[in-house]
């Protein structure tokens, strides 16, 4: 077969496969708003208001926005300062579970005290049983005593500069004499 028409014949097919895709996308996309319709006008005359149907561009929208929260908590984490605790405690109550368990988990690794409020108070907004147990587990690691106030109230001695061990005195080893050469 000659290079030309085999050419022609592969491009051909890959028109073929790529109109029956566009084709069938397409049939999907009326099958769902078809369904969509229908959900309504059934609402409707059963005297009941239409639930909104998450769509795939709602969906789409939502998966977005999750993960600029993720990526905006991440870079917040990043440079750790004055705005880093308020924005991990507003992203507590987000409507998306990642997004709350991203900020406890930051909150955690920040271990600063002053975010203890916000963790209680979103544990009394939260229902879910497991985000409520992570929060309150959240909680009880900050208010555990730090180092300095562990010092302070004297339940632990500073540590202090470690001396060296006899081997390491420090003084730089003597150098080895040189091996004699042997002449023949």
């Amino acid at each position: 077969m000659r290079p030309v028409v085999l050419f022609s014949a592969i491009c051909a097919g890959g028109l073929v496969l790529i109109g029956a895709l566009l084709l069938s996308t397409s049939r999907i996309g009326e099958t769902k708003r078809a369904n969509v319709s229908a959900q309504t006008t059934l609402a409707v005359v059963h005297g009941h208001s239409p639930k909104p149907v998450k769509t795939a561009s709602s969906q789409n929208n939502s998966q977005s926005e999750t993960q600029s929260a993720l990526e905006e908590i991440d870079s917040v984490m990043l440079q750790v300062d004055e705005r880093t605790l308020p924005l991990l405690c507003a992203k507590l109550t987000a409507f998306e579970p990642e997004v709350g368990k991203a900020a406890v988990s930051n909150l955690v690794i920040l271990a600063d005290k002053q975010a203890i409020p916000a963790l209680t108070e979103a544990v009394n907004r939260i229902t879910d049983s497991e985000e409520k147990a992570a929060i309150h587990k959240a909680i009880e690691f900050l208010q555990l005593p730090t180092y300095d106030e562990l010092v302070a109230n004297g339940s632990m001695k500073p540590l202090g500069k470690i001396s060296p061990s006899p081997n390491q005195t420090g003084a730089e080893a003597e150098p080895r004499p040189a091996a004699p050469s042997n002449p023949q």
